[in-house]
């Protein structure tokens, strides 16, 4: 149980926002384009830095990172529930325009991050009363976290929403973990907070800022507050206030880093880190960061980013070492060379690059796999991925999918499913395409929807089909098909290559067809 404190009970106004001159230093600008690989620990001092949101025309926008020292914007509305610790390059980054969610990435991947705990529920727009969004709000501080009346307080948001803030923090490496929790809480008490608070960059109302919709402000209530006094408090001003307790001065330009044993954020969060989402170092053989050469992107594929709607990422990749561990934050990397990758929102994309792969630690408990290997990993929100290897021209027709201008995951894995390759559930959201019959019907159905023009030709299902005519058929059987299908798209060159990969490849079953020269 976190310790019980001595202080008196907060009050809504106890986060000044005191205005002060800038914490930017003027330092010496050479090396500010280091790889956010190695980010660097040239010094032991870190710069505080958080990011507001605001309304423009009425679209939500995200501001640059700021110096916690600097005061509130007067048109912010919101602010990130992370502090960021920025080295001294990254400050110097921010003044020269490199873009905050670089940067908070980068923070990301070291650890140097403290999220303050909160929580909310929106139920107030389904008409449940107050008192049972605020029990909820109460049992999940008192039960769940543990902690004492005065280490948290309620919260008005001036709209639809009850909010709970906190005295504490998570670390990066435990945000997932605090998520669990909440999702645990929902299950077993009927409740329902909010649990897309809990993830990178989100970001949370300040206390003070007027809903747009309502005119109300954010502010304190009472714990026997009813709807009515929701409203009545609402209608009060107040200055803008962030929704963390700050641990330090605000004016204070910099924090010494942690030691590391539990994290490297400076002493003054660390302390204020909730005791159940403190981990020690993995309990797991890995090697330290190893020294990248430049054909390496200084970007990183993660399986897992946006998974939250049930959205599927893709990635294939061959790995060029063994997993390591950036021993700040705990993530373990693997260093590969990615085929292709496409993120589960569809857009995030990474093609033919030397890159490291981040394993959420159940796939990293089942990796064994070696230099030389073609891995698939399908990434999803549970963090334990299907992961599987496949033979380098699966490997190459699967990226190739991926390549293709657009959001290719699912094409790209029907091929994989096609080719017999247990991918789980079909399809990006677990609907499956086909029906559940034998691959000859699955691969007789597409041709045939091809040839009717009920389907766009599209790579993996013209390779499919174009492999059965070739065993069936022959060569010229295959190259007239795909002329027809293809009509004016159709690449003799293209279509040739693709054709003898097939038969070279799979000796067994088309070493009888004779490839004619080009």
């Amino acid at each position: 149980m976190p310790p019980t404190s001595d202080k008196k009970p907060r009050t809504h106004n106890k986060i000044p926002s005191d205005p002060s001159e800038s914490a930017e230093q003027a330092i010496d600008d050479s090396g500010w384009e280091e790889s956010i690989l190695h980010p660097g620990f040239d010094d032991d001092i870190y710069y505080p830095h958080i990011r507001y949101g605001r309304y423009t025309d009425g679209e939500f926008h995200q501001t640059a990172l700021q110096h916690l020292s600097e005061p509130i914007p007067e048109s912010a509305t919101t602010a990130s529930t992370g502090i960021y610790f920025l080295t001294r390059k990254e400050q110097q980054r921010v003044k020269f325009g490199v873009s905050a969610k670089t940067i908070q990435e980068s923070c990301e991947q070291d650890g140097r991050v403290a999220y303050t705990i909160v929580a909310e529920s929106d139920a107030l727009e389904k008409k449940i009363p107050a008192q049972t969004i605020v029990s909820w709000l109460m049992t999940f501080a008192q039960e769940v976290l543990a902690i004492e009346q005065d280490e948290y307080q309620l919260l008005y948001s001036g709209g639809r929403s009850i909010h709970l803030h906190t005295d504490y923090y998570v670390a990066q490496r435990c945000l997932e973990d605090l998520k669990a929790d909440v999702i645990e809480f929902n299950q077993t008490e009927n409740a329902e907070l909010d649990v897309s608070l809990y993830k990178p960059k989100s970001q949370f109302r300040l206390v003070g800022a007027r809903h747009r919709d309502t005119d109300l402000s954010k502010v304190s209530i009472q714990s026997d507050a009813k709807r009515a006094d929701l409203t009545s408090a609402g209608n009060q001003s107040h200055p803008l206030a962030l929704p963390h307790t700050i641990p330090h001065k605000r004016k204070k330009n910099s924090l010494v880093a942690g030691n590391a044993d539990r994290s490297v954020l400076p002493n003054e969060y660390e302390t204020r880190l909730h005791p159940a989402y403190i981990k020690q170092n993995y309990s797991v053989e890995t090697v330290a960061v190893p020294e990248f050469d430049e054909s390496y992107t200084n970007r990183y594929f993660s399986p897992y980013a946006l998974t939250e709607d049930g959205e599927r990422s893709v990635c294939i990749l061959e790995p060029t070492g063994g997993p390591y561990t950036k021993l700040e934050s705990q993530e373990i990397y693997v260093p590969s060379y990615v085929y292709a990758a496409r993120g589960a929102d569809g857009e995030y994309e990474m093609f033919r690059r030397k890159a490291p792969v981040l394993l959420s630690k159940p796939d990293f408990d089942k990796w064994n796999y070696q230099l030389g290997d073609r891995v698939v990993i399908i990434g999803g929100q549970s963090r334990n991925s299907r992961i599987f290897t496949v033979d380098k021209f699966d490997a190459e027709a699967a990226a190739g999918t991926l390549a293709l201008d657009g959001d290719n995951r699912e094409d790209a894995l029907r091929w994989l499913e096609i080719q017999e390759y247990d991918i789980g559930a079909s399809g990006m959201h677990g609907e499956r395409k086909f029906k559940a019959t034998s691959q000859d019907e699955k691969i007789r159905q597409i041709q045939s929807e091809l040839e009717r023009g009920e389907r766009e030709p599209r790579y993996p299902e013209v390779l499919s089909v174009s492999c059965s005519l070739l065993q069936n058929g022959g060569w010229q059987r295959a190259w007239d098909w795909n002329k027809s299908v293809w009509d004016d798209k159709f690449d003799p060159e293209e279509t040739h290559r693709l054709l003898s990969d097939v038969i070279q490849r799979y000796p067994e079953d088309y070493g009888h067809i004779e490839i004619p020269p080009r």
